[in-house]
C-alpha cells in the first residue's frame, strides 16, 4: 500500500504530495491532475520491469511511434523542465518471493522509492538520461 507519494516536474505535476490512508479519493476540476497521480504511480510500476524507454512510453496516451519520452516533463508551453522526481513511501507484505519463487520472510515492511530523472542534450544528436534510483528499508 503506498503511504505517501511526492512528484515534482513530471507533467502538470510541481511540488505535489499526497499522504494516502486506507481509503483515498482523488477528486477534481478536469484538467488538473488527477490522471497524472496515477501516471506518475503506473511509471514507477513500470519501470520494476521495464527499461527508461520503455517505461515512459507505457504512460497513458503515449504512441511508441510518435511520442516524445520528453512528454513527461513539466512544461508551460514554451519552457520544459530538464528533470523530474517521484517519491513514494510504501507498506509491503512481510511475507514475499525471492527471485526463485521461495517464500520469505522480509527484513523490513516499510520501503521508500525515490527515482529522479535528467534529460540533457549538449548537441543535436547527443542525449542522456541521468536516473537515480534510491530505495531504504526501515
Amino acid at each position: 500500500m503506498i503511504t505517501r507519494l511526492e512528484v515534482d516536474g513530471f507533467k502538470n505535476l510541481v511540488g505535489f504530495s499526497l499522504d494516502f490512508g486506507p481509503f483515498t479519493c482523488i477528486a477534481g476540476q478536469n484538467s488538473v491532475g488527477k490522471s497524472n497521480i496515477f501516471d506518475a504511480i503506473q511509471f514507477l510500476s513500470f519501470l520494476a520491469d521495464s527499461t527508461l524507454t520503455e517505461a515512459a512510453l507505457k504512460i497513458r496516451g503515449a504512441d511508441p511511434d510518435t511520442s516524445d519520452i520528453r512528454d513527461l516533463f513539466w512544461t508551460d508551453g514554451t519552457n520544459r523542465r530538464d528533470w523530474f522526481r517521484i517519491y513514494a513511501e510504501m507498506i509491503v507484505d512481510g511475507y514475499v518471493h525471492d527471485d526463485f519463487g521461495r517464500p520469505i520472510e522480509s527484513s523490513s515492511t516499510f520501503l521508500k522509492y525515490e527515482v529522479r530523472i535528467r534529460y540533457e542534450s549538449r548537441h543535436l544528436m547527443w542525449v542522456r538520461w541521468v536516473v537515480w534510483f534510491w530505495m531504504k528499508r526501515n
